[in-house]
C-alpha cells in the first residue's frame, strides 16, 4: 500500500511487475482538506485494504505500507493517533490490524525546523503555491492553525506515551526508516527523535534504519520510478524487502 497525494501511478506498475498487489489511494489536499481529514482518508483506506484485498489476490497478514515525505508523516500520524484511541473529526479512532512492515521514505515527523512547514504545506496543498516563514517556537503552532487540528506531530504523540507502556510494536512487525546524505528539505534528526521515543516506550521494536550516504535528493527516491531510473527503483524495491 503506497501512501502518497500526488501522482505516483507508476510506483503502482513497478510494485505490479515485481509480484506485488498494489493499493494507492490518494487523500484530500490543503485547503479542501485539513490534517484530520487527510488522516481520515488514510485511515479509511487502510481498513479497506485490509479487509479487500485478498479479493484482488493479496495477503491480509502481509499488508506493507509504504510512504513518502508528507505521505510518510501522514501515515505515521494515522497510525500513532488510532493506535491511542485518539479522537479525529469527533470520532475516536481505532487501533489498525497489523502490518507485516511500514517504510517511512524521508519523513518530517517533528516540526522543531521551521523551513519543514513549508514542506509539508507546499505537498499537501492543492495549489502548490504557498510560501510560508516562521521562528522555529511558532512552527507547530502555526501548522495547527492553518490545518485547524490539535495533534500535528507524530513524534509528540510516542513522546506523551510512558515508558515501555507498548507491548507489540504499535501492531507493526517492523518499522523501516529510510534518508539520504543529499536531502536537504527533511533532516534525518526528524526520523532520529521519533525512533528514540519509538524504542523508550517499546525497548523491542524492530526498526531498520537506513541512512544513504550518497547525494540523492529529497524526492529521488519516487522520482526514480516515475522517470525510470533503474538505481532508484532498485533501491525502492530493495527497501521493501527488507
Amino acid at each position: 500500500m503506497v501512501v502518497h497525494g500526488k501522482k505516483f501511478n507508476k510506483i503502482g506498475s513497478l510494485l505490479e511487475e515485481n509480484g506485488y498487489v498494489a493499493v494507492l489511494p490518494n487523500y484530500g489536499l490543503f485547503p479542501f482538506s485539513v490534517f484530520e481529514d487527510m488522516v481520515y482518508d488514510v485511515y479509511t483506506a487502510i481498513n479497506w485494504t485490509f479487509k479487500n484485498i485478498e479479493r484482488y489476490g493479496g495477503d491480509p497478514n502481509r499488508v506493507t505500507l509504504i510512504a513518502h515525505s508528507a505521505g510518510a508523516h501522514l501515515s505515521a500520524l494515522t497510525l500513532f493517533k488510532s493506535y491511542n484511541y485518539m479522537e479525529n473529526n469527533g470520532v475516536t479512532l481505532q487501533p489498525l490490524p497489523p502490518f507485516e512492515k511500514v517504510i517511512l521514505l524521508a519523513g518530517p515527523f517533528d516540526f522543531d525546523d521551521y523551513h519543514l512547514i513549508d514542506l509539508i504545506k507546499k505537498e499537501n496543498d492543492e495549489e502548490e503555491d504557498v510560501d510560508v516563514d516562521a521562528d522555529n517556537g511558532l512552527v507547530e503552532n502555526l501548522i495547527k492553525v492553518l490545518f485547524r487540528t490539535k495533534t500535528v506531530s507524530p513524534h509528540d504523540i510516542v513522546k506523551s506515551m510512558r515508558d515501555n507502556s507498548v507491548k507489540d510494536s504499535f501492531n507493526v512487525k517492523k518499522f523501516i526508516f529510510y534518508y539520504t546524505a543529499g536531502d536537504q528539505k527533511v533532516p534525518k534528526q526528524s526520523a532520529e527523535k521519533l525512533m528514540a521515543q519509538m524504542k523508550r516506550v517499546c525497548p523491542t521494536i524492530d526498526i531498520n534504519y537506513i541512512y544513504n550516504t550518497n547525494n540523492y535528493a529529497h524526492s529521488d527516491i519516487v522520482n526514480g520510478p516515475r522517470f525510470d531510473d533503474k538505481v532508484q527503483e532498485d533501491i525502492y524495491m530493495s527497501l521493501i524487502g527488507l
